[in-house]
């Protein structure tokens, strides 16, 4: 038969009088034609089309024996109409006909509409239940056995995880000569193409226990699946089998007051975060002994970001500026506040040796400044241990409705339920359209956005609730919210949702929210942000273009991005003064660890700041971002760099969530900027003794020394008085005469 259905292919000048033998009675005769019309088809399916009725008959007719043969022909007629779905079905009938090794266009097309079937009713993606069709399942399961056996294994794993069939995954991880590179290779598949939370996290529980079964685990891998599954008891059993001594400690900061001299202030303390070296201040005691109420507070804040880290001595540095045995003593409250809050800076998410004394300290004070710093520092000690009493304290301090207090209570419940989705946000949301203090609503609106950290579709109920709310905070708490729960996930919904209330709220501070909250969504995929908030950052509205400016800097932070520069450049020269803020501060995050070598830009970009610091006529707004810049780029003694990812692709939670706070400057929570120094992270390692390296690194020091020095004498010299001027400049005079003599 098949060699008569060859010969026919050669011979056969049209389609009809095959046609004709359809409608013969005897079964051999229509067998025949069949067959030579499945050899034919693709020549001369036009003319078969006109009878495909005749061959759909045959199908259905039970008493036929080759009814699969007729479905086959059927489905090829249909395939070449565009009628997928009939083909689809007809192919169903085929049965074993139908082969899935061929490499037709016929067959590859209906392959892979069959496992987009399949994989819409296993996902129930068309919203109701539907019968999955045994005939279907049959062909996938055809499908991944075909790609098994021939060692496409890679190919297997992508339609195992597109299809939700764990079992088939499972195989083909297991059949696979590199096990740790497959394994490897589903994490990265999982993160990549799965976009719901919940299956995401099925794969990798799979995949955990796949790693255990080897006889070698590999525990590092194991210990990442497990922190994306947030089974951090789990991590902690394996690492104190693996290893002893402490854990590694986190970065953590914040930020505050918006004039010049506290971004002076807080730009240093950005310089030299966690260096401990705070030789700034202390050689300008008398200086920053100008400083009044909350520019106090900054002040004594800055000190919990240089001194970051230093769990040990970090209470004895701070204790000159400390409540007395947790009552308020005879120093300023201003500076008491900045105290309790800074030792949250020092102790953030390390805050075991220090809670107890920042509760007391809550407790025992009526001064609602001295609040405000232990509620931070309690949300910073306690990040995201959701600690019920440590919570009813800040509940306690919330419900005086104190506006200074309450605000940063709102920021402290959220900072310690970050992630938890707890019940708690639905309280905090309903105080708020209680209260009638904006700052309180601002603070409960920012805190309740950390406590939906990362749970996505999750958090849906609740972002649904803020973004429909008729006060304007509570939607802009809204966009943090979608910011945090869809963070680095580049979620289609998510950016569809950001981008329809970024050109259609009513409120200015939503709208530049929502496009700010876009650099979180997408900072998994920083080349993407620039080609998409590109006409938001030609938008006649400054808000927005001020989003636009900072959410390419979030998403690109540390980058050095050549796209994300170019956006940012014009919006540094706008004609609105916050405007030009937000860029220059935005192009820092950008080129922080970015140097002149690399885009020539950087060093225009540095002389440009200083230009903007030592302009007197320039406006305030211009100038604390051209400041606050100046610190961005030297961070950490030019030691580090903003990751918001881990090198294993976690993302770093304190970083994340540092960040969304320190994105408050620009609003009456200035006081929350140290937490830019949560984002940092180390950009290099020491070398080994003796090296050529480090002889290098040591002759370079004092030069490194002397530009810190250079940049905030600078700073300083700007903002101080004449008479200051001058007397600094008779203190620099010795050291010149003795170089002179020399």
């Amino acid at each position: 038969m098949a060699a008569a259905a060859a010969a026919a292919a050669v011979t056969v000048s049209s389609a009809g009088s095959l046609l004709a033998m359809l409608q013969e009675p005897e079964p051999e005769l229509k067998l025949h034609a069949l067959a030579c019309l499945n050899s034919l088809v693709h020549a001369f399916w036009h003319e078969i089309s006109t009878s495909v009725s005749s061959i759909e008959s045959l199908y259905e007719d039970e008493e036929f024996d080759q009814r699969q043969l007729a479905a086959l022909v059927a489905s090829k007629v249909f395939f070449h109409l565009g009628e997928l779905n009939d083909a689809l079905s007809y192919a169903l009938g085929a049965g074993a006909l139908f082969d899935v090794a061929d490499d037709s266009d016929y067959a590859q097309t209906l392959l892979a509409k069959a496992l987009d079937e399949y994989a819409a009713i296993r996902s129930g993606a068309a919203g109701e239940e539907k019968t999955m069709d045994p005939r279907l399942e049959a062909i996938v399961e055809r499908m991944l056995d075909k790609c098994i056996l021939d060692g496409k294994y890679q190919q297997a794993m992508g339609m195992a995880v597109e299809c939700r069939r764990l079992d088939k995954l499972e195989a083909a991880i297991s059949r696979c000569d590199n096990l740790h590179g497959a394994l490897s290779y589903c994490i990265n598949l999982s993160h990549q193409y799965v976009s719901h939370r919940e299956y995401r996290l099925e794969i990798l529980r799979c995949l955990v226990k796949i790693y255990q079964t080897l006889p070698n685990p590999d525990y590092l891998s194991i210990c990442q699946c497990l922190m994306f599954l947030d089974e951090s008891d789990t991590v902690a059993s394996i690492l104190d089998k693996l290893i002893s001594g402490s854990k590694t400690i986190k970065q953590a900061v914040e930020m505050r007051n918006s004039v010049c001299h506290s971004a002076t202030i807080c730009s240093n303390a950005i310089m030299h975060a966690g260096t401990t070296v705070d030789t700034f201040l202390r050689e300008n005691l008398e200086w920053l002994g100008r400083a009044t109420n909350w520019a106090k507070f900054s002040a004594t804040a800055g000190l919990g970001v240089i001194h970051r880290g230093h769990l040990q001595q970090g209470r004895a540095l701070m204790a000159p500026y400390l409540p007395q045995n947790g009552a308020i003593g005879s120093a300023s409250p201003y500076s008491e506040g900045g105290a309790l809050y800074a030792l949250g800076l020092i102790h953030a998410n390390h805050g075991e040796g220090i809670k107890e004394f920042l509760r007391e300290s809550l407790r025992n004070t009526s001064s609602e400044v001295v609040q405000h710093g232990a509620c931070l520092g309690l949300g910073l000690a306690a990040l995201g241990t959701a600690d019920e009493e440590i919570c009813e304290d800040i509940k306690n301090v919330l419900y005086t409705d104190s506006a200074v207090a309450g605000e940063a209570a709102g920021v402290g419940l959220g900072l310690l339920m970050v992630g938890t989705a707890s019940e708690k946000a639905t309280e905090m949301l309903a105080y708020a359209h209680d209260t009638q203090h904006e700052k309180i609503i601002r603070g409960l609106s920012l805190g309740i956005a950390l406590t939906v950290y990362g749970r996505e579709e999750e958090a849906d109920t609740l972002i649904e609730q803020m973004t429909r709310d008729q006060d304007p905070i509570l939607r802009y708490g809204g966009m943090y919210a979608l910011a945090l729960a869809y963070r680095g996930t580049a979620n289609n919904k998510a950016i569809h949702q950001l981008l329809h209330f970024a050109v259609s709220d009513v409120s200015d501070d939503v709208r530049r929210t929502a496009v700010l909250a876009l650099g979180f969504v997408l900072y998994n995929e920083p080349e993407q942000t620039p080609r998409i908030v590109s006409l938001l950052s030609e938008s006649y509205n400054p808000h927005v273009r001020y989003g636009a400016a900072l959410a390419v800097g979030i998403s690109c932070a540390g980058s050095g991005l050549s796209e994300a520069i170019s956006l940012l450049e014009p919006l540094t020269s706008d004609v609105v003064d916050f405007v030009r803020q937000g860029a220059l501060i935005a192009m820092a995050m950008v080129m922080i660890q970015t140097n002149e070598s690399y885009d020539s830009r950087v060093g225009a970009f540095r002389r440009k700041l200083e230009k903007i610091i030592l302009d007197k006529h320039e406006d305030t707004m211009s100038k604390m971002g051209a400041i606050l810049a100046s610190g961005i780029l030297d961070a950490g003694g030019r030691n580090v760099t903003i990751k918001l990812k881990s090198k294993s692709k976690h993302d770093r939670l304190t970083a994340v969530v540092g960040l969304a706070v320190f994105t408050q400057f620009c609003r009456q929570l200035s006081r929350l900027r140290p937490h830019q120094s949560r984002c940092q992270q180390p950009s290099c390692q020491h070398m080994p003794r003796r090296s050529l390296g480090q002889r290098r690194m040591r002759r370079a020091r004092p030069r490194r020394r002397l530009r810190r020095r250079h940049l905030a004498r600078t700073l300083l010299l700007h903002l101080l008085p004449c008479r200051w001027m001058a007397l600094l400049q008779k203190r620099r005079l010795p050291s010149q005469s003795r170089r002179s003599s020399s």
